[in-house]
């Protein structure tokens, strides 16, 4: 079986048909899952302290060509939370923060200490995978050290002891990731590549 995933879409109804695009050329019965920041929350996080009983429109960009397109499994992003917060809208309190396959896990990955530099500083989990959004930037992290994923990249995760794998964005990289459940591999996918 295979597992289409995706992070950080921010609202980009282009960027997301592109990708989805992509997920039908390359893998068509792979079920996706996203890792959160579906919506571009426009309130800042200083703001988002006091403002409340806002509505959708005035606390996210969102359009219903894109929310047509929100037909997944996903996860809560730290953008879900504030828009929540400031909304008071439940169906994002009702995204789980976390979704755990035998020993994969999806975590959007704002819950994690990270530096000026957006380096992560990693939880215990007891999960052998741990993928992740948040940064932006395909990567993986073997004993806390930063690979950079290029399109097309084969990360074989069969005897590895645990792994942290940030998927990329939807909304700055058209970037995505396929997880052979089977094979135990991770291929970063990029739209284009």
């Amino acid at each position: 079986m295979q597992l289409a995933i995706i992070s950080d879409l921010h609202s980009n109804t282009k960027a997301l048909k592109a990708v989805l695009k992509h997920i039908e050329d390359v893998a068509p019965q792979a079920p996706i899952i996203c890792l959160g920041d579906l919506f571009e929350c426009t309130v800042s996080k200083k703001k988002a302290q006091h403002l409340r009983n806002m509505s959708l429109e005035h606390a996210a960009i969102t359009s219903e060509k894109f929310q047509k397109l929100l037909r997944f499994l996903t996860i809560r992003g730290n953008q879900e939370e504030r828009i929540a917060k400031v909304t008071g809208l439940e169906k994002f309190e009702h995204y789980p923060e976390t979704i755990t396959i035998d020993d994969l896990l999806f975590i959007h990955g704002h819950q994690f200490e990270w530096s000026v530099d957006w380096t992560p500083t990693f939880p215990n989990y007891p999960q052998r995978i741990i993928f992740f959004g948040h940064s932006h930037q395909a990567a993986y992290y073997v004993d806390n050290l930063r690979i950079l994923a290029k399109p097309n990249a084969v990360l074989y995760t069969e005897h590895v002891t645990q792994s942290f794998i940030n998927v990329g964005s939807v909304v700055d990289h058209l970037e995505w990731a396929l997880y052979d459940t089977v094979a135990k591999t991770v291929t970063f996918k990029k739209v284009g590549y």
